[in-house]
């Protein structure tokens, strides 16, 4: 079985603007690890740091008649 993620990342600088982004939609097996590879030509100006976020979410879909078939506990 797969699923489709919807995966995003951000980059910023230290005053909080994005100077990066990237992402999209991929597909996922259940059980086995996926690796997300992003490039980018990116260099501090004054050797300082960035901040990445990195954001993966899935949204289920119901198949029809699974509601009638999920067990509540």
């Amino acid at each position: 079985m797969s699923a489709d993620v919807d995966v995003k990342l951000v980059v910023k600088d230290p005053m909080g603007n994005v100077v990066y982004k990237n992402g999209g939609v991929n597909a996922m097996i259940a059980n086995e690890t996926r690796q997300f590879n992003f490039d980018s030509n990116l260099a501090p100006f004054w050797g300082g740091k960035y901040k990445v976020e990195l954001s993966i979410s899935y949204k289920r879909r119901l198949v029809s008649g699974e509601l009638a078939r999920t067990k509540m506990s």
